[in-house]
């Protein structure tokens, strides 16, 4: 399984594509994604990402 996940400046869940999976897996593994938390990456003291 082979996913790409945007995470936005505050670490709210923007998009999730597959890029490699399982057809059977796909929904199940994207529901995970979607139930986690994420905190947005830090450069030089700011929080960088798409809006």
């Amino acid at each position: 399984m082979a996913l790409r996940i945007f995470i936005g400046r505050k670490g709210q869940l923007r998009k999730v594509e597959v890029i490699k999976g399982n057809d059977a897996l796909n929904n199940a593994t994207i529901d995970a994604v979607k139930r986690s938390k994420y905190e947005p990456a830090v450069f030089h003291g700011k929080k960088s990402g798409p809006g």
